[in-house]
């Protein structure tokens, strides 16, 4: 409290002023502590909004705002903790993109970053308000399933297999993907989180293997089997150098005069440990590592050096079918590499007849179609791989330079049983005659479905029924017989 005094006249005014000055410092020193203590308030909210951002940052993703793999493991470790209280089960999904890599490499990271959002959204849609999600990095999700049996398990990846296989629409690109799925189920599978965590993994590997698009469940035998596959994956950089790949050859007939109008040219890999390994073993590894860009251009090589030998010893004339991966299409270097192969070899382009598969054609369209335009310049001509399993358009057909659509396997294996299959074959010749395009079927086994090719106009086949693949001395055999 300030007090006032009557003074004298002389020194009423100076003291006042005195007063009024102590007054005036006193508030200002009050208005000071006041201001202070807001920005403390002020700053103390700051730091504790940036402290929950620094939180959010550490344990979500970026991209996907989804749990990161650090959260991951600590929800997974408490999870299980809890079920092991309650005696509950639990289901753990590991989930990698098939192809991702083709994709990014194709169309761009910026396409490849918003495909991960987009799948990352689709996966929050199929899964219940207890269970968790998490981006682990990469093209990899992971998904816990509370209180979780086997059964519900099976039936959550069936729709998450379904839902995905829907198209993505980014910019202008109808984007195709597919998943492969582990599965491991607490306590039977893992009871901790390294060893649940690896035997989902084991399993979605195996999921990969057996031709993606899939789930596995893990079960004993897949921790061998997950141990080649890291050994494939160590040893397939140095298998080349080392001469351990092959190349067998797979007759492709005129159906009609059962004659040779062809020969696939097929790799095969003669594994120091695990003896012959197919590609269905190894392939997807060399994509995922760019390791099938060499393996691809020494196929071309091995294959039309070989060709021209036979050609000068029994005067072959049959065509010669090389697969090109997408991977391979996307090298700076492809298109000179070729036609290095053609000058050395001599290998005529008219006999040369390149496959690519439904999804080299995805995305980056105008350089795809570019390279193949250059290609189908030379005279080699371009044959459609697989056709029936990916989203080709007509009038994206029509706009490339092929000469062939190759019915896949699948379709033909499976004429005459209870299905669509007869009809999409059916229709796939009729494009292909459409399209003054031959049709070619492949995995032909048995007469009656032959018969049921040769009544619809097929053109070629390849199969067991005609021969197995062959080795360089087998097919030089069959060439022989053939021109006798």
């Amino acid at each position: 409290m300030v007090e006032f005094f009557i003074l004298s006249p002389v020194n009423q005014v100076d003291k006042a002023f005195d007063l009024i000055g102590n007054f005036v410092k006193q508030l200002e020193g009050v208005l000071e502590r006041q201001r202070a203590q807001e920005d403390a308030r002020e700053s103390n909210v700051q730091l504790q909004q940036a402290f929950i951002e620094v939180q959010e940052m550490a344990h979500h993703d970026s991209l996907t705002q989804l749990p990161n793999r650090r959260q991951f493991e600590l929800t997974l470790t408490r999870y299980i903790a809890r079920s092991k209280r309650n005696d509950k089960k639990l289901a753990l999904f590991t989930i990698d993109l098939d192809n991702f890599k083709v994709i990014n490499d194709r169309l761009g990271h910026d396409i490849g970053d918003l495909l991960l959002v987009e799948i990352g959204k689709r996966l929050q849609t199929n899964i219940g308000t207890e269970d968790f999600i998490s981006h682990l990095g990469g093209d990899e999700f992971a998904i816990i399933l509370q209180n979780s049996s086997v059964k519900e398990a099976e039936i959550v990846a069936e729709k998450l297999l379904h839902n995905l296989n829907e198209p993505v629409k980014i910019d202008s690109n109808d984007i195709s993907i597919s998943v492969s799925i582990g599965i491991a189920c607490f306590p039977d599978m893992g009871s901790d989180y390294v060893t649940l965590y690896k035997n989902a993994d084991i399993a979605m590997y195996k999921a990969k293997e057996v031709g993606r698009n899939t789930y596995k469940y893990f079960d004993v035998s897949l921790g061998s089997q997950y141990k080649k596959r890291l050994e494939i994956e160590n040893h397939i950089e140095f298998a080349l150098e080392k001469g351990e790949f092959f190349l067998v050859y797979q007759p492709i007939y005129t159906l009609t005069s059962q004659k040779i109008f062809g020969l696939e040219v097929l790799l095969r890999w003669q594994h120091p440990e695990y003896d012959l390994l197919f590609p269905e073993e190894f392939i997807f590894i060399a994509e995922e590592k760019g390791t099938i860009v060499p393996i691809g251009e020494w196929i071309l090589r091995e294959a039309c050096q070989q060709y021209m030998e036979w050609r000068r010893e029994i005067n072959s004339d049959c065509k010669l079918f090389v697969n090109i991966s997408p991977r391979q299409l996307e090298d700076k270097n492809f298109f000179i590499n070729v036609i290095k192969t053609i000058s050395k070899s001599g290998m005529p382009c008219g006999s040369l007849e390149f496959e690519i598969t439904e999804t080299a054609l995805m995305g980056k369209q105008e350089e795809t179609q570019e390279i193949l335009k250059r290609v189908s310049n030379l005279g080699i001509k371009i044959a459609i791989d697989d056709f029936g399993t990916g989203y080709s358009s007509f009038d994206r057909l029509k706009s490339l330079p092929i000469s062939a659509l190759k019915i896949d396997k699948s379709f033909i294996q499976d004429i005459g049983a209870e299905n669509n299959n007869d009809l999409i074959v059916k229709s796939i010749i009729s494009l292909a005659k459409t399209l003054n395009l031959q049709a070619i079927a492949e995995g032909v086994e048995e007469k009656a479905q032959l018969d049921f090719l040769l009544e619809n106009e097929c053109s070629e086949g390849q199969g067991y029924y005609f021969n197995h693949p062959l080795t360089k001395e087998e097919m030089k055999l069959v060439l022989l017989k053939s021109k006798a």
